[in-house]
């Protein structure tokens, strides 16, 4: 008799089955939601790193002629394929009215000797050179100076 109520509490010390959480049900007999095993990627989320169109950098390369800088010389520090919340690609300019739409673009980031260039494509080949994207990552537009 006392062997069979200690295999009865070593039993009680064993694992569960593990259950499958999308069919189990809470008190109330509700499926328990539960936990993303991946978060979602944000609404302008990358695709990471990858070749933008050649019709993209061909676009790149004639804005930096036109702005006096050689457009040759222009090397691919990274793109990505984006959503754009509105018409002004990530790159509002203050007073300026933007579509209020997702927009189906790129990011494309190339430099030249000791500069960095942001463009931003929607869904045409047009280049758009985004001059202060800095101040929109959280990066003081000045130098700080004693704080």
């Amino acid at each position: 008799m006392l062997l069979t109520v200690s295999l009865a509490a070593c039993a009680a010390d064993t694992p569960a089955e593990p259950r499958d959480p999308g069919t189990e049900k809470s008190p109330t007999g509700l499926p328990i939601a539960t936990a993303p095993t991946e978060m979602p990627s944000a609404s302008t989320g990358t695709t990471g790193t990858v070749d933008p169109p050649e019709t993209h950098m061909a676009a790149i390369r004639a804005d930096l002629d036109g702005r006096g800088v050689s457009g040759s010389d222009a090397t691919l520090v990274e793109a990505h394929r984006k959503t754009w919340n509105t018409g002004a690609l990530g790159c509002p300019l203050p007073g300026v009215s933007y579509t209020q739409a997702l927009v189906e673009g790129w990011q494309v980031v190339v430099k030249v000797g000791d500069k960095t260039y942001d463009y931003r494509f929607g869904t045409d080949a047009t280049p758009t050179l985004c001059e202060n994207s800095m101040n929109f990552i959280g990066i003081p537009a000045e130098t700080p100076t004693d704080i």
